[in-house]
């Protein structure tokens, strides 16, 4: 009977993987951001785009949670209302780049360069900023003073 329990917690925790891993970056939206630059509400969650040249990109309100964007060259990049929830943007540069609306809660921006870079309304819940820091609040912006609030730890 124990190893029917067993087997049966195994089976669980496989299925749970599948369904995790099938979360993954949508091929065609991938190959459509590689070729154009274009790709607005694209679905490129946990995509590995480390190193990639992106200047320029459309990438409005696209999904890039847990994207690995370390050292991705991001300048001008249109970025506003899009998800990076907890997206590696270590040593990326995103000069220029609009991130209007965009989540960057728990993203790593360690070392990236923001330069001119427009984050009105942007949620930073604990998102590593480029000197190391921590942010514990939820917008970064001009209004934030007024109706940003305090992360939920």
């Amino acid at each position: 009977m124990m190893n029917l329990k067993i087997i049966a917690g195994i089976l669980l925790l496989a299925t749970i993987g599948l369904v995790a891993s099938v979360q993954a970056a949508d091929p065609s939206d991938l190959q459509q951001l590689m070729q154009t630059k274009q790709c607005a509400r694209c679905d490129l969650e946990e995509a590995n785009l480390e190193g990639a040249n992106l200047e320029g990109a459309n990438l409005r309100k696209a999904n890039l949670d847990r994207a690995n964007l370390r050292g991705a060259n991001l300048k001008g990049a249109i970025l506003d209302d899009a998800d990076l929830d907890s997206a590696d943007l270590r040593g990326a540069n995103l000069e220029g780049s609009n991130l209007d609306d965009a989540d960057l809660d728990g993203a790593n921006l360690q070392g990236a360069n923001l330069a001119n870079t427009r984050m009105t309304s942007t949620s930073i819940c604990g998102a590593t900023m480029p000197d190391g820091t921590r942010r514990r609040d939820r917008m970064f912006g001009p209004f934030s003073a007024f109706f940003g609030s305090k992360c939920n730890d």
